[in-house]
């Protein structure tokens, strides 16, 4: 799937949390929608959504660390941590298709 990389730019007409929220929160729908697409019979198909939702949950995190200044602690580790562990969650079907495939 090809994003349109526009929709992941920071706009000048946006302060830095509105653009951050509302990058993240399309990062984080590409990866819902990446695995939503999925078809158990299809492994390729799988594979493929399973590295794409992996590489959005990095660059939100990425964006998360852009703004962590402006975040409090907790917060930024409660978010931070969800995002590391649905990545880690998807780590294990991305490795077993690796294994499949070699």
């Amino acid at each position: 799937m090809s994003d349109d990389p526009r929709k992941y730019r920071f706009r000048s007409d946006e302060g830095l949390g509105e653009a951050a929220r509302r990058v993240a929160t399309g990062r984080v729908e590409s990866a819902l929608e990446q695995l939503r697409r999925t078809s158990a019979s299809d492994d390729e198909a799988t594979a493929e959504a399973v590295h794409e939702a992996r590489k959005d949950l990095k660059k939100t995190r990425s964006v998360l660390r852009l703004v962590r200044e402006g975040l409090e602690r907790e917060r930024y580790r409660e978010q931070n941590a969800r995002l590391r562990d649905a990545g880690r969650g998807l780590a294990g079907a991305r490795d077993a298709e690796v294994k499949l495939a070699t």
